[in-house]
């Protein structure tokens, strides 16, 4: 068995993220309203047009508009990061990673591969999975070859926010359970569609629909 879990608002919350560097205010220097202006330049409905987050990003934005010294910024929001990532993921994600064996979990996550490890690192996740794939284009190629090149046994499942990425994974050769999570805390309802078998909104209830169709347990 192998679960591909996404990682930015499936593990990840990326809202209370997003908060916690609102509100250090104190800390790295910034108001609260220049901090949104600056996350706002890595938005966008234009997937080509989307800036990848990173601190680094993060820094080099904060100098071009507010003239900030990039490296002592970038440095804080590090410091921020390392402190606090622990309490930006969702409240049952170690409790989900926990249920299963480090040879059953690989994350497969969109964004700029140093901040993604990092995160990763910071929120004491790293550790729970075997393979971590980074990318800054669709996943579902990374998913086949991660089955393929390493041999693994089905059955598989992939968790993540976005059903966009189901349909590609669902013309993958390999059968793949497909499960939308649509955290409570994070306010949005991503809209299933006819990729997404199924649609939970915590990761202890997909860990349930895992736990029906796992050979493990038959």
């Amino acid at each position: 068995m192998m679960i591909f879990c996404d990682f930015d608002d499936t593990l990840f919350n990326k809202n209370a993220f997003s908060e916690g560097y609102k509100n250090a205010q104190s800390f790295h220097g910034l108001q609260e309203v220049q901090v949104e202006k600056i996350f706002a330049k890595f938005s966008s409905t234009n997937p080509i047009l989307i800036n990848i987050f990173s601190n680094v990003a993060f820094a080099a934005i904060a100098k071009d508009i507010y003239n900030c010294n990039e490296q002592v910024l970038k440095e804080k929001l590090d410091q921020l990061f390392e402190d606090q990532a622990k309490n930006w993921i969702f409240n049952d994600t170690i409790q989900f990673l926990e249920k299963y064996q480090r040879d059953e979990l690989a994350v497969v996550t969109f964004g700029d591969t140093d901040f993604q490890e990092k995160k990763m690192k910071d929120s004491g996740t790293k550790k729970y999975f075997s393979y971590r794939e980074v990318t800054s284009g669709i996943k579902a190629p990374l998913i086949q070859k991660l089955i393929f090149d390493n041999n693994l046994s089905g059955p598989f499942f992939f968790l993540d926010d976005k059903p966009e990425h189901f349909i590609d994974v669902k013309k993958l050769p390999t059968e793949i359970m497909t499960i939308l999570v649509n955290h409570k805390e994070t306010g949005k309802v991503a809209q299933s569609n006819q990729s997404c078998d199924h649609v939970v909104t915590s990761l202890m209830d997909a860990a349930r629909i895992i736990d029906t169709h796992s050979v493990r347990n038959k």
